[in-house]
């Protein structure tokens, strides 16, 4: 095949109709060290989280959302994100019709609020949560999707009949519209019915084998699951797994021989046991009776899916084979447990369904088959017939002879609706392929009404607009139905008329030519989604004042550039859950390195998160419950929380108040026991929002997703410990990247070293092009040498250029490098290796023994690194960074101060620097030139290394009992008394510590709150937790405890601290009457140097914990005497109390 283009057109392959990256994006400025460290003290309120802010169901009231309102002020949050959701009906509530003039009136009085409390405010764009879409969405402005109807007819005659459809296309909510009707000759088993095996034998008896593959068996199909109409409940939990440790085999047989060429399976979530998702490790071995031999056909590895791959059949290919028995095994560590199984005659490309952008799963490119000529569409045979379909669909043709096959292509609303909302509230969601689809959704809907003049959030008050996660399945086509072909037609440069039978598996003209027409229309559909939904509505969303805040779509449920959608967002948005994702598979289903590419490359300052989003509500959460997950994902690259969620309690005497509904959402209402620490906990939080959002990421490779639209690589696919990258598409590489001063640059973005290609076997003839730019001026690149175009619209004479370019940059052996003008291709090796031929150090050298994370920004005049360490025990370890002549300081999130390192030394052009840990704990490095100078490189006391900066040296503590150092400025503190040898450059100096310990773990004085049938105060001869004291009502409490002790002192040391040991869960501490501090996170440590005194002194401790042990105490009051009240309190069998209070040992140090 062969096409020809206008010159502008190939050059522009990949970027056509799109708007140059510098329209959406602006230069970050560069900060120096001092306003740096000054600004990182106290960050201002837009480096602070934001939270989502749930308004259940029709629960609304002025009063609570004043409270509300007030209450995420105080704890120093930056804003809400608004929603308005589905829910139950809250007791002592007057209900609130959504939509309604009164329900107006409630958001003007929280847009009012947050006016006046100084909150930003942003709604999500629509009622629930997914995703665009309400009452005011007609049918014909709906999502659609392509349906065909398939007819097979013979010929030699004329055809004059009603080409049936399924009925339910008729009802007008489906608002069905033609495509185009064609037909063609109809090929070898294409009008055949799927085959029933007379005869199955199995080593797994669990399996219904017969129903599955009989297709006469009835199936009853639901939005979540593909079931025989029969009870399997063991079948269903255990899938197809393994029998006696053997792999489960089935053989089916017939009567007479097939030819089988497809395998077809219902759509994937419904076939994948649990939730093991989205990578699907099974594998099917495919074998055949033939000439009396059992000969293996294929092995055909089910493709990795997504949560929501609900819509969409799995059709795989097999490699045409005529026998009467197959035999079927079923590899790999996963199970599946599918109910239908269809064997089938039809050629049929292999995945099809995720290869014409239908559904999201991986490609598959491998499996490639030669088809026999009767199975393969040839373009010249296609008959157009649409103009001879009347309205009413009857069909007028003179059919030639032999037998035809006729494709009905429609469209149809896919008839989803925005989720979850009221009644009263839901409606169908809007097109994701129409300009005035979404515009119209956005002026004529819920915003366009309340942004109006005068309206409940017009005149400024609204700033932002959220496009939360995708979950609105695939859409397919326009809502008019020749606006497709017309997109298609415009960015490809040939005609997508001929190829609709290939989007339903049918080989057009070759395999390869199919192939590379699917993928031209995955990069259509992407561009179409990103232009005319992404960016639109960015647009329109601009015109109203308001900045687009994106969440998860691409790489993730939807078969688009991962990057590219995000890049006309004006902060992208991702997701982590609590304490792990839905998925079994946990951060496979989130790709969180896409979405921090996408913000690195196209200069977006932050990187939002649906932050620490719960399954499993439990009220005893807490600040430092989720402190480990926050910084794991600081480290990944997120640098704004946005916490899901605080959930609106319009009852104004009720405790805790509503959580976000079900068993989901980390529980922030006012009522929480420890809202009034929030304040500490976000102070820590924008600490590091604030130096994270600093500078440019910094890393050495670029990883090219490579031009085929196919899944992005999973956040934990393997890549060199030590190392960071950034992922890299079409439009950043052809647009924004360059050579200077022999590095890879991004414009406004970082530098780089390497660019790794991924799939390069074939490349567009523009890629190549810019490749041999970049490495005549010096890059290095790593990847395959490409052999082809993946696409149509290169034609003979665009192959013949890409061969000559491939044959300069590569050559043909297996494994190579090759200089190219100033810089280098290799190929055949891995990142490993190119990174050390290229001698590129680590970035972060840490013992692979340790979990713990790193990023790396680079600001003018200073290197940031963030250290997150997820080990559940305190750990001393060092740090080595590629970094030299240059001086660390240790900054401090929880306080700001801010200190040189102590331990620390230069060796072989790197500075190592040993720092302690607590458990989940993490630091800020900052390296800067400084005259400073390290205290010592290896401390040792009594025979025992304390701490030491060699390379890769560590030691977890996994008991209290261990000598702790810290500073205070150079002024060196200690845990245990002992003899301290501080080394540094052969030299040893010796500072003897004496440490006197006073405890007061007896004798204490306890009082709580009123209300909760506890003594006022209880006396307690050992501190313990409350769960082992004897009064039920002190063993079930919830809020603060304030704990007092007067203790003597005779002699005061140069310094002192108090040590709580085990506190559960807050601590906040008054010494002598004066405010101490307040620590959430271990270790519970204060300085109360100038707070004690000679003589008697009064400590107060207020601990607070959570609502857990009350709300299990409350089940077992009468209803009538209930003294909480929540929408997801624990379950009657949920009887286990959580550890509580001050639990000790308490500890006074004071240090000579």
């Amino acid at each position: 095949m062969k096409i020809k283009f206008l010159n502008y057109f190939i050059l522009v392959s990949f970027l056509s109709c799109q708007p140059k990256i510098s329209e959406t994006t602006e230069v970050i400025s560069e900060i120096g060290l001092e306003k740096l460290s000054q600004n990182f003290k106290s960050p201002s309120k837009k480096y602070h989280p934001e939270t989502w802010f749930h308004l259940n169901g029709n629960n609304i009231s002025k009063e609570g959302l004043k409270l509300d309102l007030q209450a995420i002020k105080d704890a120093g949050l930056q804003g809400i994100h608004l929603f308005n959701k589905a829910g139950r009906t809250f007791p002592n509530v007057k209900p609130i019709k959504i939509l309604s003039q009164e329900w107006e009136e409630m958001i003007r009085f929280a847009a009012d609020e947050c006016k006046r409390l100084g909150l930003k405010f942003t709604m999500q764009n629509c009622p629930g949560w997914s995703m665009t879409g309400g009452p005011w969405v007609p049918a014909n402005e709906a999502q659609r999707e392509v349906v065909e109807t398939t007819y097979h007819i013979s010929g030699g005659k004329q055809f004059q009949e009603n080409l049936q459809i399924d009925s339910l296309y008729h009802i007008v909510d489906y608002d069905y519209k033609d495509i185009q009707l064609l037909a063609f000759p109809t090929l070898s088993g294409d009008d055949l019915k799927p085959y029933n095996p007379s005869k199955i034998e199995t080593n797994n008896r669990l399996v219904p084998w017969q129903d599955i593959f009989s297709p006469n068996s009835k199936l009853i199909v639901t939005r979540k699951t593909t079931r025989l109409d029969k009870p399997l409940k063991e079948y269903r939990e255990l899938g197809i797994s393994k029998v006696k440790n053997q792999e489960t085999w089935v053989k089916t047989s017939f009567d007479k021989e097939i030819t089988l060429r497809s395998i077809v399976f219902p759509q994937l979530r419904h076939i994948i046991t649990g939730t093991n998702y989205p990578r699907v490790e099974v594998a099917i071995k495919v074998e055949a009776l033939i000439n009396n031999k059992l000969q293996e056909i294929t092995t055909l590895k089910i493709p990795d899916a997504n949560w929501n791959d609900r819509r969409k059949y799995l059709t795989l290919a097999v490699p045409e084979t005529t026998a009467k028995d197959f035999k079927f095994t079923f590899l790999g560590k996963h199970a599946i447990a599918p109910e239908s199984i269809r064997l089938s005659a039809k050629p049929k490309l292999h995945n099809h369904e995720a290869k014409a952008a239908k559904v999201l799963r991986r490609l598959k490119k491998e499996v490639l088959y030669n088809y026999a000529e009767n199975t393969i569409i040839k373009p010249e045979t296609i008959i157009n017939l649409t103009d001879k379909l009347s309205a009413d669909g009857k069909l007028t043709w003179n059919v030639p002879e032999g037998n035809w096959t006729i494709v009905r292509f429609g469209h149809i609303n896919m008839r989803l609706t925005n989720k979850p909302a009221v009644p009263e509230a839901t409606g169908w969601e809007s097109s994701k392929l129409d300009k005035v689809a979404i515009e119209n959704h956005l002026k004529k809907g819920m915003i366009g009404n309340l942004i109006k003049d005068g309206g409940p959030i017009g005149d400024g008050k609204l700033q932002g607009l959220l496009i939360d996660s995708w979950e609105s399945h695939v859409p397919t086509w326009t809502i008019n139905s020749e606006d497709m072909f017309k997109e298609f037609e415009q960015r490809r440069g040939y005609s997508l008329k001929k190829y609709l039978p290939a989007t339903m598996g049918y080989i057009v003209e070759s395999t390869a030519t199919t192939t590379k027409f699917l993928r031209d229309l995955r990069q259509t559909m992407d561009e179409v989604f990103i232009d005319n939904f992404f960016k639109h509505f960015a647009t329109v969303a601009h015109e109203m004042g308001a900045e687009v805040y994106t969440e998860g779509a691409g790489g993730e449920v939807l078969p688009i550039d991962p990057m590219r959608y995000y890049g006309v967002s004006d902060i992208p948005m991702t997701e982590f859950w609590y304490p792990k994702a839905p998925s079994d598979q946990n951060e496979y289903a989130k790709p969180i390195y896409n979405a921090a590419s996408a913000t690195h490359l196209y200069n977006k300052p932050k990187l939002a998160a649906e932050a620490c989003t719960q399954v499993g509500v439990k009220w005893n959460e807490h600040p430092f419950s989720v402190k480990y997950l926050i910084d794991y994902n600081f480290a990944k690259g997120v640098n704004h929380l946005v916490f899901h969620t605080f959930s609106h309690t319009p009852q104004t005497d009720v405790n805790p108040g509503s959580s976000f509904g079900g068993n989901i959402g980390f529980p922030f209402v006012r009522q929480q026991t420890w809202w009034q620490y929030m304040p500490d906990w976000i102070e820590y939080l924008s600490r590091n929002q604030y130096v994270l959002q600093q500078g440019e990421y910094v890393a050495d490779v670029l990883w090219y997703y490579g031009d085929h639209f196919e899944r992005p690589p999973f956040d934990l696919d393997e890549f060199p410990k030590g190392y960071r990258f950034d992922y890299l598409n079409a439009e950043i590489l052809q647009e924004k990247i360059s050579i200077k001063e022999d590095k890879i640059h991004v414009e406004n973005g970082g530098d780089y070293r390497i660019i790794k290609l991924r799939d390069s076997e074939s490349i567009l003839l523009s890629t190549a092009k810019k490749l041999k730019e970049l490495v005549t001026n010096g890059a290095v690149i790593l990847g395959d040498k490409p052999k082809d175009s993946p696409s149509l619209m290169d034609d003979e004479n665009d192959l013949e250029e890409l061969k000559s370019i491939t044959d300069e940059l590569w050559g043909n052996t297996k494994i190579g490098v090759r200089q190219f003008g100033k810089g280098r291709v290799y190929w055949g090796q891995t990142i490993e290796n190119v990174l050390q031929e290229e001698k590129i150090a680590k970035d972060v050298i840490v013992s692979e023994d340790l979990d713990i994370n790193w990023i790396h920004r680079e600001t003018k005049d200073a290197h940031i690194y963030f250290m997150a360490s997820k080990e559940e025990h305190p750990v001393d370890v060092s740090l080595s960074f590629r970094i030299q002549n240059l001086s660390p300081q240790i900054w401090d999130a929880f306080t700001g101060i801010q200190q040189d390192a102590k331990v620390w030394k230069t060796t072989n052009g790197r500075t190592n620097v040993a720092v302690s840990l607590p458990e989940n704990g993490s630091t800020i490095i900052v390296f800067s030139k400084s005259d400073a100078k390290p205290l010592a490189s290896k401390i040792t006391s009594n025979n025992q290394t304390i701490l030491d900066a060699k390379t890769e040296w560590y030691q977890i503590h996994k008991t209290n009992d261990y000598s702790k150092i810290s500073w205070d400025k150079d002024d060196v503190k200690a845990s245990k008394s002992g003899d301290y040898t501080f080394h540094q450059t052969g030299k040893e100096v010796v500072k003897s510590i004496k440490v006197k310990k006073i405890l007061l773990q007896n004798n204490w004085k306890l009082s709580f709150d009123k209300g909760w049938d506890t003594p006022k105060f209880i006396e307690i001869n050992k501190l313990k937790s409350l769960t082992e004291l004897e009064n039920e009502a002190v063993q079930h409490y919830s809020g603060t405890i304030t704990y007092t002790k007067t203790f003597e002192i005779n002699e005061l040391g140069k310094s002192k601290t108090i040590d709580l040991g085990e506190v559960a869960n807050i601590a906040e501490l008054w010494c002598n009457g004066k405010k101490v501090g307040v620590k959430w996170a271990p270790p519970f440590v204060f300085d109360i140097t100038d707070k004690i005194q000679i003589g008697n002194n009064k400590l107060e401790i207020k601990v607070t914990n959570t609502w857990r042990n009350q709300l299990i105490f409350d089940n077992e009051r009468p209803k009538n005497s209930k003294k909480t009240w929540t929408t997801a309190r624990p379950k009657n069998n949920e009887t286990e109390l959580e550890k509580s209070g001050l639990i000790g040992p308490v500890v006074i140090n004071i240090v000579d």
